[in-house]
C-alpha cells in the first residue's frame, strides 16, 4: 500500500499551532481530503481535541510531556493502528531532531508515511522581539521544509521583512507559505500517492520527481558487512552541510560488533562520535540524514561508493 503524507507541526509556546491545525484540517476536508489528528501537549490535548472532535474531525489526543521523549511511543502506538493523512501536531517544547529521526527509522511508520512534512508555526511579533535569542525555537525552524507566519499585524513593514530575511538565513530551504498554500499542496500529495522522501534499499537514483519529495528525513541504508570506523567517519564528513544531523548504526570490523554514529554541528564544523552497542539491534545497519529536501538518489549513491 503507498505511504501517506505526515504533516508535522512544531512551533514555539503559543505561536498558533491549534489554529493551523484546525484551519488545515478544515481546508483539506473541504477539499475531499479526510486526515486524522495526533494532537499532543502539557495539559491541553484533551481540551483542544474535544474542540476538533466536536467539529467531525478524528482525533487521538497524546496528553503529557514531549512526543520527541516521554510520550513519543504513545504517538507512534497511534501512528501505526492507522493508515491515511497523518496530522500530527507537537506541544511547544518538542526537539524535532529525535522525532524526526524515529519517524525515519521505525519500520511501521516508515512503510506507512511518507513524505514527511515539518510545519513549523513562527509568532512574527515574537520573532523579531527575541530573534536568535532562543535555541529551540531556532531549532524547530531549521529543521522545516515549511514555515507559517502569524501574528505579521502586530509588526510594521520593515520588522515584517527583518522576520521574513532572518528565517530566510535560519532555514533557506524552507518555504514561507500561507495555510492555504500548504493545504493545497498537502492535498495534492495526498491525491497523488507520492511517496518519496526515503530510501528503503539501494537503487539507482530516481529523477528530480524523488528529490523533490524529500521533504525533511532520509534513510540511507548501510553495508550488511563490517566496513570500518574511519570509513563510516570519511563518510559523515564527507556529506554536505545541507545534512544538518546524521544519526545511524553499522557493524563494525574494529568493534566486532555494531556501532552507534552520530554527525551533529560543533563549534568548528561538524562532531563525529561513536558508541558501540551490547545488544543486537533492532533495525538493519542504515543511517538517518535530517535536512529539508535532501537529495535522495546522490546522497545513497555516495554512501554506496565510499561503504561499499
Amino acid at each position: 500500500m503507498t505511504p501517506s503524507p505526515l504533516v508535522l507541526i512544531v512551533g514555539f509556546l503559543g505561536a498558533g499551532k491549534t489554529t493551523l491545525l484546525s484551519a488545515l484540517s478544515r481546508r483539506l476536508r473541504d477539499g475531499g481530503v479526510e486526515p486524522f489528528v495526533i494532537l499532543n501537549d502539557h495539559a491541553n490535548a484533551r481540551v483542544d481535541a474535544a474542540a476538533l472532535q466536536g467539529e467531525g474531525f478524528d482525533v487521538t489526543p497524546v496528553s503529557g510531556s514531549c512526543i520527541c521523549c516521554d510520550s513519543r511511543e504513545a504517538m507512534f502506538e497511534a501512528l501505526e493502528s492507522r493508515r491515511g493523512l497523518a496530522l500530527v501536531e507537537a506541544n511547544g517544547t518538542t526537539d524535532p531532531y529525535p522525532l524526526l529521526e524515529h519517524l525515519t527509522i521505525r519500520p511501521a511508520l516508515r512503510e506507512r508515511y511518507g513524505p514527511v512534512l515539518q510545519v513549523s508555526v513562527v509568532d512574527a511579533w515574537r520573532w523579531q522581539q527575541r530573534g536568535f535569542d532562543d535555541e529551540l525555537e531556532l531549532l524547530q525552524v531549521h529543521t522545516a521544509s515549511h514555515v507559517v507566519l502569524n501574528r505579521l499585524e502586530a509588526v510594521d513593514a520593515a520588522r515584517a521583512t527583518f522576520v521574513r530575511d532572518t528565517l530566510r538565513l535560519v532555514a533557506p530551504r524552507a518555504e514561507l507559505v500561507t495555510p492555504e498554500a500548504l493545504a493545497a499542496e498537502v492535498s495534492t500529495l495526498t491525491r497523488s500517492g507520492s511517496a518519496g522522501g526515503r530510501v528503503p534499499v539501494p537503487q539507482a537514483p530516481r529523477g528530480a520527481h524523488a528529490v523533490g519529495h524529500a521533504y525533511v528525513s532520509l534513510r540511507v541504508p548501510l553495508p550488511a558487512s563490517p566496513v570500518t570506523r574511519g570509513e563510516v567517519e570519511a563518510w559523515l564528513r564527507a556529506l554536505p552541510d545541507d545534512v544538518t544531523r546524521a544519526k545511524g548504526l553499522f557493524l563494525s570490523a574494529d568493534d566486532g560488533g555494531f556501532v552507534v554514529f552520530q554527525r551533529v554541528a560543533g563549534p568548528a564544523g561538524f562532531d563525529v562520535s561513536f558508541s558501540v552497542l551490547s545488544n543486537a539491534p533492532a533495525v538493519e545497519p542504515c543511517a538517518v540524514l535530517i535536512g529539508v529536501r535532501l537529495d535522495a538518489p546522490a546522497l545513497t549513491t555516495k554512501a554506496v561508493e565510499m561503504l561499499l
